[in-house]
């Protein structure tokens, strides 16, 4: 029976909005229209060359030296191997999704482990600084002050989950990580470019 009733409250739903959408077609022009601005102007410009820089770092290896310098920040601060270091950076200042992203692929290359991967999702839920202070402080608010305070605020949460979690399945901290043949520049870039524009349609759509 309360199967039967929410299938008979969907199909009320979903007959209402379709009289809506006939008697009110002004409004859903408008809002339509609206929604298209804000994703050509705010969404895109900000979310956009972020997902470009962010699949370049992910792809070129990162010189040993910043390993060597990260790795103990890395372990003691958030328990995780130096390599998650793209992943956080890209998260932390790119924002959702690009951190997530991150994660996934460098948990797909074999550069993390597993435990690694799903700790440095669960640190990079944030918004970008380009999406908070364009979107939300300028667009919003019409303040990027606000946006910018928006940010540091997020990010600042995000290294808090990150030290909370930090002793979560401590046992699958290491993993081996083989060696990644590196692809020419031009390559990365193209593939970068072709992937964030899959992306930007996705995100549009």
């Amino acid at each position: 029976l309360q199967k039967l009733n929410i299938s008979n409250l969907l199909i009320f739903l979903t007959f209402f909005v379709f009289i809506v959408f006939v008697f009110k077609t002004d409004i859903i022009k408008s809002a339509v229209s609206n929604s298209l601005n804000i994703c050509v102007s705010a969404i895109i410009p900000s979310l956009f060359p972020m997902l470009i820089i962010s699949r370049i770092i992910n792809e070129v290896k990162i010189p040993d030296i910043i390993l060597r310098f990260s790795a103990v920040p890395m372990h003691k601060i958030f328990g995780l191997s130096e390599k998650c270091i793209q992943g956080l950076l890209t998260g932390l200042i790119g924002g959702y999704p690009l951190g997530v992203k991150n994660a996934v692929t460098l948990y797909k290359n074999n550069s993390i482990s597993l435990t690694e991967a799903q700790k440095l999702a669960l640190s990079c839920v944030s918004p970008g600084f380009a999406f908070a202070v364009t979107m939300t402080g300028s667009y919003i608010f019409s303040d990027t002050s606000i946006g910018s305070r928006i940010f540091i605020a997020n990010i600042l949460a995000n290294l808090t989950i990150a030290i909370l979690i930090k002793n979560k399945n401590k046992a699958d901290f290491h993993k081996e990580k083989p060696s990644k043949t590196q692809k020419p520049f031009s390559v990365i870039l193209t593939e970068s470019i072709s992937d964030s524009t899959s992306a930007i349609i996705s995100v549009g759509v």
